[in-house]
């Protein structure tokens, strides 16, 4: 059979994803007239889910029309989105067909997922590398006015104008831009390593004094109450609770990289009040309601998103605290251009004030294990903290520590209730 599954509500364009799904379906129908074709619209995790689980014979293609992040496709809406972790696509099984493809024409959805939803399902999978739209023609952008009534809409990745410039813009709207093809992954592509093993040593040259990221570091001490025991999701080589040791009672720091591990845990040593551990997927090593701060440092877009934040309420205590900063892909904007310049200047200015710091980082950035490492951890869109990190921790406040023009530091603080019967 095939199955095409699309979403309406993340955000815009749901009408237009409809129609191209129907058109897709009809076009299947066509093309395989012995094959079942079913046309879904999904909204959630679970309805995607149970798509999957009432398919009545092997898939022989899959299609997924809709938005996309780090992990895939993306369901919901922007006040509660949902996707599933990288952990979650572990937990089923997909019923495809031996000479099965997949399809996600999603925005982005070939920088991390497609690769590994080849590996994973062992079927070949295409996805998008840029961004996608929807146009009239399959293979050249003709723009999809809104609240057509047109069923000639597909959905198509073009280049944006930063590729193109003004005159490849002209070209576009002019009918004469040909459309990009999706990039296709094979289940026997290399497995990369994806962790940080490859660059500890690099890294930790870097960071030997977590305070040298002066903005971070005030925000986090600023955050941070005294004689607490604090969780360091994704600790890397420990410099963030080797910093806070004199402050806090207690500091546990927990990884997926056991090379940063063993770093962490070597310049640790004489220090009673921390201790680091490995982990392998989102399980924490704690008991219920046992930590008071729970810091996740420049690491929250390589957790399981969902799976984490249930080992978060689950390990913290009533009344505890959540503190997240990350750097986050954010569209330029001309009204900012203010703020970027005068935190360039500040961010300039400490910089010189550390230049061991800025050698050893040109290092790092410069080393091509850092670069592959990255490859296949990209950052994720601001907008997918805004709406995401308040939707699971309600009442929790997003604000920007740092502007520049093509990314951002977000940092997020949650107060848990005192009870677990107060309200959230």
């Amino acid at each position: 059979m095939i199955l095409i599954l699309y979403t309406t509500k993340y955000r815009l364009g749901g009408r237009e994803m409809e129609i191209a799904a129907n058109r897709m379906a009809e076009e299947k129908a066509a093309e395989f007239p012995d094959e079942e074709v079913q046309c879904r619209a999904v909204e959630s995790k679970q309805e995607f889910l149970a798509a999957i689980g009432d398919a009545p014979s092997p898939i022989k293609e899959f299609h997924f029309i809709g938005h996309s992040g780090l992990y895939g496709p993306m369901y919901g809406t922007t006040s509660h989105p949902d996707q599933m972790s990288r952990a979650e696509w572990l937990e089923f099984e997909f019923p495809f067909a031996e000479d099965a493809v997949a399809y996600f024409h999603c925005c982005r959805s070939a920088r991390w997922f497609a690769q590994y939803f080849a590996r994973r399902y062992r079927v070949p999978t295409f996805g998008n590398y840029s961004y996608t739209t929807f146009s009239h023609l399959p293979d050249v952008y003709v723009e999809v006015k809104p609240g057509t009534d047109r069923k000639d809409v597909y959905v198509v990745s073009t280049p944006g104008m930063k590729g193109m410039g003004i005159p490849g813009a002209i070209r576009k709207r002019l009918g004469k831009c040909p459309t990009l093809p999706m990039t296709r992954f094979e289940p026997g592509d290399p497995n990369p390593d994806e962790s940080y093993d490859d660059v500890a040593e690099l890294y930790d040259a870097v960071f030997e004094d977590f305070r040298v990221r002066q903005d971070e570091w005030r925000w986090v001490s600023r955050n941070l109450p005294s004689g607490a025991k604090v969780l360091d999701l994704g600790c890397g080589n420990g410099a963030l609770l080797l910093a806070v040791a004199p402050l806090i009672d207690e500091g546990i720091g927990v990884d997926a990289s056991p090379r940063m591990i063993e770093v962490a845990q070597r310049r640790a040593r004489g220090e009673r009040n921390l201790r680091f551990e490995p982990i392998d997927g989102p399980k924490l090593p704690l008991e219920d309601a046992s930590v008071d701060v729970v810091v996740s440092m420049l690491s929250w877009r390589y957790l399981d998103w969902d799976p984490i934040v249930e080992e978060i309420r689950r390990v913290l205590r009533p009344g505890g605290r959540v503190l997240i900063v990350d750097m986050v892909v954010s569209p330029f904007k001309w009204k900012a251009i203010g703020r970027v310049v005068s935190d360039k200047l500040r961010t300039t200015l400490q910089g010189l004030q550390h230049p061991n710091f800025r050698k050893a980082l040109r290092r790092l950035v410069e080393d091509r294990r850092w670069a592959e490492m990255l490859r296949h951890n990209p950052m994720r869109a601001q907008h997918e903290y805004r709406w995401y990190l308040p939707s699971r921790f309600p009442g929790g406040v997003v604000e920007t520590l740092n502007l520049s023009p093509r990314s951002e530091i977000l940092a997020f603080r949650w107060d848990a209730p005192e009870s677990p019967e107060s309200p959230r």
